[in-house]
């Protein structure tokens, strides 16, 4: 990546390289004694990846029974570490002078150390006590041996214990003392890298074995295909067999953390990671390039892969295998992005020029060891390339974009100046200017989320030049757009006669009595989109095939869809999701496993997520950006898959939807609470999962706190006699088949609670009417119902009944509608009707009409508010 500098003074060298060719850096010994521990059996550090390399997060002590913590606080431990970076700065690692005081921010017991890996703060009773420190990034825990980077075997942390420790029992487990007390072992858990699976091909076609680590997403579906990101390293990074540092290009600058949504920038979907790590043995960049070709290919076949859409980033001398793959394997990478990169020459500019390969090119202006001309040049190259080909600058900035960073867009890495060594360290008469690594572009170009946003919409699928290449909805922050956002539709279909964007997306104005329907254009605060009159708007087809049309949204989850007339298929004003989408749906093998709307053409819906832009001045907008939107961390979304079941009728081959909690366990001791969605009378079991935002409601309450993890089940209720359209909705037959079928089923395979305590029925319009039919039947069945624009009808005799049947355990009653739909008076009366009979239930009017989104809404103060509260 950058020139080593000195880390060591020539004796400690030396020992410390006779140390590590013996044992190998990761069992390097910790000599540590009882008198040394003072009664803790371990002394371990938990490392985590910051954007510049791996760095001390905390310090854990095992003692040998349970500790009581309640009375330790963060003033109670002291924990030193080093100050001095050695692979940023010259000097000795292991310099007293170096080590300075770190600020404890927490002090917590886990019973397993790994908790932490996936979890920030795990607490729970255990022997392991865990000291957090604040995230400092002097002192990183990376070091330079035989020219290679790895994690430094013997970091000099240390930590005082201030106050006794005592067991849960009572007794002392360790005194406090003034002593420090230094690691013991090499860290005991590594965010960021002990996620990864490391690799060796053994055999390459051609060179030496090949190391490499990969990720997949939390939560891999081999069903579906993922994008694939592979990065190359820089020098550094590495594989030095003399210091055999496996591993060394996941510690050095935090990018292949990043993407799984470890560095609070938000990535748009999920990815899978692979990380060769090249070779520095003297193979040649032809050599190592053919290895890294083979491995994707190889790699791609055994996991699900998106092969339109693998794209590769590069740091340093990793471009240079970049430039080679690109010029000979033009058909493997959709997009290429290229850090602090070497220039590339006119043949390998002409290979890429043909190919219409996207790439973004990013460098220092002040790089040390390149610096920015040959850049610039390299750029030109290719530009130059399509400009002979007869493209459009317009087509040409698709297809080439370079971004030259100054010295502002570095983070500082500590006080101080920096003085940088390298070829081109003194283009500027100011330099040396702050403590920057200016070598390093990758990191501030992932800072911006719209890098990988721009990776990630490009495939392989698309022509690279077409005006709008990135199928789906687009949505963009607009200074123009009366919401601050504006969306791009884009659907490609080249034998389409007429193509119009479809959905609940006209606007209906909540600060006036008004039934005019408005368009997005007209947006201002208090409007809203609305269902009930379809928003329709003609699409422009482009030469490519793809149809367009940009318009403004306000902010959370907007319903679409696309109506198409189509000769080719037949359609006729024929309606259909966005074919871009990846939301989960069922996948129907006959007629019987069709869901409804699919089946009857009907109100076909996707969603569309928009983010709460301050010029709104809405705070029901901010909420629904806050809860409606997918988490940013993908390892905090839960999953979404549909089973096939037998109803109560008999028939097969009708699904369920079922969504599982992010860290679902099958085998967890207390089951996890359910609540079971129904839908409208146009529904099916897809409405909770995509325009009802549910799962997404969930992931984001769930992170927050604001409520325990939770199941969802989603059915559909058309299944009395598919002949009767509409009609085959029997509330009565719906109420059966939830308690005595469905609620059975999930109980027998899922670890779902099975008191009513622990189980919640809601439903949206007819789903809502539905209610009443269960209550009167099953009224101990549910601990917690919700009506969303659809009202129970209950007699006196059935308020007399329900408040029989429950006794003293009375349910909790949740009635809601649209300010659009009609005021609260029905929703009152029966609410009132409940209480008078001990039973609570409360109300809630909503800026909506009769939709999901507003079914959306009201699920959100349900499940926020009163769901599973006591």
């Amino acid at each position: 990546m950058k020139s080593t500098k000195k880390k060591f003074s020539g004796k400690m060298m030396i020992l410390f390289l006779t140390l590590f060719m013996i044992v190998g850096a990761s069992q390097l010994a910790f000599a540590a004694t009882d008198e040394d521990t003072n009664g803790v059996q371990s002394v371990r550090a938990l490392t985590d990846m910051g954007w510049w390399g791996q760095r001390v997060v905390g310090v854990v002590l095992e003692l040998s029974e349970d500790v009581d913590v309640s009375d330790l606080t963060a003033a109670d431990f002291a924990v030193r570490d080093t100050s001095f970076n050695p692979y940023f700065d010259s000097g000795d690692f292991a310099d007293p002078s170096f080590m300075k005081d770190q600020k404890v921010v927490d002090v917590f017991t886990v019973a397993d150390p790994q908790t932490l890996l996936e979890n920030e703060r795990p607490a729970g009773p255990g022997k392991y006590v865990v000291v957090m420190v604040e995230p400092n990034f002097n002192g990183g825990t990376k070091i330079s041996v035989s020219g290679g980077m790895m994690a430094n075997p013997n970091q000099p942390t240390e930590i005082i214990i201030s106050k006794d420790i005592y067991s849960t029992s009572g007794s002392l487990l360790a005194k406090a003392s003034s002593e420090p007390l230094k690691l013991t072992g090499p860290a005991i858990v590594n965010r960021g890298v002990d996620q990864f699976v490391h690799g060796v091909v053994e055999n390459p076609t051609e060179g030496l074995p090949l190391n490499y680590d990969y990720r997949l997403p939390a939560d891999y579906n081999p069903a579906r295909k993922y994008p694939l990101v592979v990065y190359l390293n820089g020098y550094g990074q590495g594989y030095f067999p003399a210091a055999d540092n496996t591993r060394g290009q996941l510690i050095c600058d935090g990018t292949p953390q990043f993407w799984f949504g470890e560095q609070n920038v938000p990535v748009s979907e999920d990815v899978i990671f692979l990380a060769p790590q090249s070779t520095r043995s003297g193979q040649s960049t032809a050599v190592q390039s053919e290895q890294v070709a083979e491995l994707i290919k190889n790699f791609s076949k055994e996991f699900s892969v998106d092969t339109d859409r693998i794209y590769g980033y590069s740091l340093s001398m990793g471009s240079s295998q970049g430039w080679w793959l690109l010029q000979n394997h033009p058909d493997l990478f959709a997009a290429f992005i290229q850090d602090s990169f070497m220039p590339n020459n006119q043949e390998q500019a002409d290979a890429i020029a043909e190919a219409e390969i996207p790439m973004h090119l990013f460098q220092g202006q002040y790089d040390h060891l390149f610096g920015s001309e040959n850049a610039i040049a390299s750029y030109q190259r290719i530009a130059d390339g399509y400009k002979a080909k007869g493209l459009s600058d317009n087509q040409i900035d698709k297809l080439i974009k370079i971004t030259v960073f100054p010295d502002s867009a570095f983070e500082a890495q500590g006080p101080g100046l920096s003085t940088p060594s390298g070829p081109f360290a003194n283009l500027n008469p100011d330099l040396p200017g702050p403590r920057i690594d200016r070598h390093a572009s990758m990191v501030p170009a992932f800072q911006n989320p719209e890098t990988s946003k721009w990776l990630l919409a490009q495939s392989k699928a698309l022509t690279p030049y077409s005006e709008e290449i990135t199928q789906g909805p687009t949505v963009v922050a607009d200074s123009t757009s009366p919401t601050g956002y504006s969306v791009t539709f884009v659907y490609y279909n080249p034998n389409a006669e007429q193509v119009q964007l479809a959905g609940d997306l006209t606007l209906l104005d909540s600060t006036t009595d008004s039934a005019t329907r408005l368009q997005p254009e007209e947006w201002e605060t208090g409007m809203y989109h609305v269902g009930g009159v379809e928003f329709l708007r003609d699409m422009t087809k482009d030469e490519e095939g793809n149809w367009s049309v940009t318009i403004p949204m306000h902010a959370g989850a907007l319903s679409y869809w696309y109506r198409v007339w189509d000769s080719s298929q037949e359609w006729e004003n024929h309606r259909i999701w966005d074919p871009a989408s990846e939301k989960p749906r069922p996948e129907a093998t006959d007629e019987n496993s069709t869901p409804f709307r699919v089946r009857n053409n009907s109100d076909v819906l996707d969603a569309v997520y928009v983010p709460y832009d301050e010029k709104q001045n809405d705070a029901t907008l901010e909420s629904r950006a806050t809860y409606q939107l997918p988490i940013a961390d993908a390892s905090k979304r839960g999953t979404v898959q549909y089973i096939p079941y037998t109803t109560i009728l008999g028939d097969e081959g009708f699904n369920l939807g079922i969504y599982l909690p992010a860290g679902y366990d099958p085998n967890r001791e207390e089951p996890y609470n359910v609540v079971y969605a129904s839908h409208g009378i146009f529904g099916d079991e897809t409405d909770w999962m995509i325009p009802g935002s549910a799962p997404n409601i969930l992931d984001n309450m769930i992170a927050r706190g604001e409520i325990e993890p939770t199941i969802l089940v989603t059915m559909g209720n058309h299944f009395t006699d598919k002949s009767l359209g509409f009609n085959s909705y029997n509330m009565q037959n719906a109420a059966d088949n939830l308690i005595q079928v469905i609620q059975p089923k999930i109980e027998a395979e899922y670890n779902a609670s099975d008191e009513r305590t622990g189980r919640a029925y809601i439903g949206f319009s007819m789903g809502g009417m539905t209610g009443a039919y269960v209550m009167n039947n099953y009224a101990d069945a549910f601990g917690y119902y919700g009506f969303f624009s659809g009202n129970g009808r209950f007699a006196a005799e059935d308020y007399d009944n329900i408040a029989a049947m429950i006794g003293d355990d009375a349910p909790f009653i949740f009635m809601g509608r649209g300010c659009f739909e009609g005021d609260l008076t029905s929703c009152n009366t029966i609410r009132d009707e409940f209480r008078s009979r001990g039973i609570p239930s409360e109300t809630v009017l909503v800026p909506g009409a009769h939709d999901m989104m507003t079914a959306a809404q009201q699920f959100t103060i349900f499940a926020k508010d009163y769901l599973w509260e006591e």
